[in-house]
């Protein structure tokens, strides 16, 4: 019989909950916005940075699927969170 490395699958529980947390985290922008416009930022500004993040987030999304077969989901997963 062969042995194994046994791994600790709480630690990749706790990576799945911490990247879904991190994809989720644009959405929250909204909690933002008031008091951004309450020391003076316009609504068009908050709607920008908003924008911008999103075309971001959606560009690397694209560029990290077509790495994940490459380099394997765990190194793309360690260099985003190091990013």
């Amino acid at each position: 019989m062969e042995k194994t490395k046994v791994q600790h699958r709480s630690l990749v529980v706790i990576g799945a909950i911490l990247i879904q947390l991190a994809l989720g985290a644009i959405y929250a922008w909204s909690v933002y916005t008031k008091p951004l416009v309450e020391v003076g930022w316009t609504k068009t500004q908050t709607q920008m940075v908003f924008s911008a993040g999103l075309a971001f987030f959606a560009i690397v999304m694209v560029i990290a699927g077509r790495l994940m077969p490459k380099i394997g989901p765990r190194k793309l997963a360690i260099s985003s969170g190091i990013v």
